[in-house]
């Protein structure tokens, strides 16, 4: 079950503060995070969110966020399915007075291929 505040912070988590803070603690002057740290803080994001992850290994939000690949705008199109079939009424529609029926695409960028 994912931490509703900053506070709770889950057990895996607890691991990966312990490893920062041993490499923090040993470190001179500025160095790189090394690799399996970053590692381990993408692998967090998996679960939980960048925002969260950055605070609580205390990271910057943003570079953990490009290393997790996350985009920050919204995404277009989430789930791109291979057959769409919409059952459509048989005969006419009370007040129209064709059979033909107008589909509207919210997002006209989401393309849907067969």
């Amino acid at each position: 079950m994912k931490s509703t505040r900053l506070k709770d912070v889950p057990a895996e988590v607890c691991r990966e503060q312990k490893q920062f803070k041993l490499w923090r603690a040993g470190k001179q002057g500025p160095e790189l995070i090394p690799p399996s740290l970053w590692a381990a803080a993408v692998k967090l994001c998996g679960t939980y969110s960048v925002h969260r992850v950055s605070r609580w290994l205390h990271l910057n939000h943003t570079a953990l966020q490009k290393r997790a690949g996350r985009r920050s705008s919204s995404r277009s199109c989430q789930a791109k399915p291979n057959f769409v079939e919409w059952k459509l009424p048989a005969g006419r529609l009370p007040g129209i007075s064709s059979t033909e029926y107008v589909v509207e695409v919210p997002n006209p960028g989401c393309v849907f291929r067969t």
